[in-house]
């Protein structure tokens, strides 16, 4: 959520939106007096003394006044909010307005009698308050009961109605079928409470009885389940994936209560989601089905967070999201044109170092064409760092040069979570520098780094535009990583990969081929080892006996592996 506490203000303990208008809007007089009303700054009552409802409704609000500031500037307005400020009236909206209304009137009229009883000033004060409640009610029956027009604010429906829709943040436009039930809801409530109201001053009814059908505590809807779960999650790639999950599954059912979600609703995302293609809006891509382990993993995420709200009492039912098989459900993937993703072989690593963003290119600008300018820093280092360490694209966009330890009996780096990204798991791990890379001349690519006073150690690898701390597919989108996979690929491998089909290798390639020079026989290494080092999970045996290898194990059980026959070009 975008809202910040400097929007929302208390005046004697009301809360209120204030907000003030831009600039750039002030400066276009016509648009700013049609959207703004001529005023410079924004101030909006919340209607509530509650700080945790005042949030949730200057949401709302920061919503439709981003909405107004785009209109006026001519731009496209892209929602903020986990779902749209207006929701789908239910019926258990309905009967909760009706309730609530019902209520209001039944605990006022109780008050009266109770203080009727006591006797004394509290009596007089009672038998006023009844005394005007009878003037009212001829009014109240002309409004309510034949839906005649009146100027008394307290019985106009249409203005209830429309207070009511905004505080709970219907989607119920003026004179449609939402508008009218919530009229409908509303008026039968009031009818029913003043009945019962009747029936308490008559001594009809007893002012210690409960009121009827009260309305239970409100079930928290989807989007509320999820915005909580959230406040519990610390990695920002599993916060992004559960707001993408969430947002197609509304955007499929709609943001329902929890009592009112189904496992049918939940088959019904996963059939849409089935039907859907992705890829295939750039060049290379290539259209699929949606994969059953995409889906599976976004049920279990909209999951998870149902789960949460039942284990903080907030909802008793059963979990709709459990039991569900998105296998059920998904397309198959041609394999002819969706072959299985591998790790490059030999004879590729050799073509792709040949590549002119190793060997030479024309220049800075062009580095595609074959030249004398030599490429640095992270089109240099970023792939063969990759292949020799097979840390993951993410991992090395966001290692800081203080991660990268030279001047030691073991040198090595350490991926961990840092300021530039959090990792896979928040997994630590130290990874062995290899002496292929050392011999290479790694150390003093390493030291010039240090002098020219860097925080990471590829500094022109850019960092997303979502800012610094971000997670791995948002560093795998760098400039470096697509260029390398939209160009320097199929050029370097033409002629040697699948036509019209998916690319079976890319920059994460490099990983799978550090594992496979690993696990050759030849060196022998344990598989524990393996895992250790690529930061792949170990079985719950190994986790509980064994644990986290140390580095003085490590290190010399891999630094001499090498690749046999792979020419890597000198630094320049």
């Amino acid at each position: 959520m975008s809202l910040t506490l400097k929007h929302i203000s208390s005046r004697k303990g009301v809360f209120y939106y204030v907000r003030r208008v831009p600039q750039s809007v002030l400066d276009r007089p016509a648009d700013h007096a049609r959207l703004f009303d001529n005023q410079s700054v924004v101030r909006i009552s919340l209607k509530t003394k509650d700080a945790t409802e005042a949030v949730r409704r200057a949401a709302r609000e920061a919503e439709e006044f981003d909405r107004r500031v785009a209109e006026a500037l001519g731009l496209t307005h892209r929602s903020t909010n986990l779902v749209p400020a207006g929701r789908n009236v239910t019926h258990a909206d309905l009967r909760n307005i009706r309730l609530r209304n019902e209520n209001f009137i039944v605990r006022q009229f109780t008050q009266y009698a109770i203080l009727r009883e006591q006797g004394g000033e509290a009596a007089e004060i009672a038998e006023t308050m009844i005394e005007r409640a009878g003037w009212d009610a001829e009014s109240f029956t002309r409004a309510f009961v034949y839906n005649e027009p009146t100027k008394d604010p307290k019985f106009k429906l249409d203005q209830l109605a429309e207070e009511t829709i905004s505080l709970d943040g219907l989607d119920a436009p003026y004179g449609s079928v939402a508008y009218a039930g919530v009229k409908r809801a509303i008026r039968e409530g009031q009818i029913e409470g003043h009945r019962k109201a009747s029936e308490i001053l008559s001594g009809q009814r007893s002012v210690l009885q409960e009121p009827d059908s009260a309305p239970k505590k409100a079930c928290p809807r989807l989007s509320e389940a999820v915005e909580a779960h959230i406040l519990t999650l610390s990695k920002s790639r599993t916060i992004t994936a559960l707001r993408t999950a969430t947002r197609k599954f509304i955007a499929a059912v709609g943001d329902l209560s929890l009592d009112e979600l189904k496992a049918e609703h939940f088959r019904r995302y996963c059939f849409d989601e089935a039907m859907r293609d992705v890829g295939g809006k750039v060049r290379g891509s290539i259209a699929r089905p949606v994969s059953s382990d995409t889906i599976k993993k976004d049920i279990r995420l909209i999951g998870a967070a149902i789960n949460g709200t039942i284990d903080r009492g907030e909802f008793d039912g059963a979990n709709p999201a459990s039991r569900i098989n998105p296998s059920a459900f998904a397309r198959p993937r041609p394999t002819s044109t969706m072959p299985q993703k591998r790790p490059f072989q030999l004879n590729e690593l050799n073509r792709i170092f040949a590549y002119p963003w190793f060997t030479g290119c024309r220049s800075p600008s062009d580095i595609h064409t074959p030249g004398s300018h030599r490429l640095d820093g992270v089109f240099y280092w970023g792939p063969i760092l990759a292949l020799l360490t097979g840390c993951r694209a993410g991992e090395l966009g966001g290692l800081a040069l203080n991660e990268v330890i030279i001047d030691s009996e073991q040198p090595h780096i350490v991926i961990r979570d840092n300021e530039f990204r959090t990792t896979k798991g928040s997994y630590r791990r130290q990874v062995p520098l290899l002496d292929q890379l050392m011999e290479l001349g790694f150390a003093d690519f390493v030291a010039r780094r240090r002098r020219e006073g860097g925080e990471r150690l590829f500094d022109d690898w850019k960092p997303p535009r979502t800012g610094a701390t971000t997670n791995d597919p948002a560093w795998s989108n760098g400039k470096m990583i697509r260029a390398f996979n939209t160009t320097l690929v199929p050029r370097a491998l033409q002629g040697m990969l699948m036509s019209d089909a998916r690319r079976e290798v890319t920059f994460h390639s490099f990983r799978g081929a550090f594992k496979s020079l690993l696990v050759m026989n030849k060196y022998g290494i344990s598989p524990n080892y393996v895992h250790e080092v690529v930061g792949h999970s170990k079985s719950e045996l190994d986790k509980r006996y064994i644990g986290s290898i140390p580095l003085e194990e490590t290190y010399p059980a891999v630094r001499g592996c090498r690749y046999e026959g792979l020419v890597l070009p000198t630094p320049p």
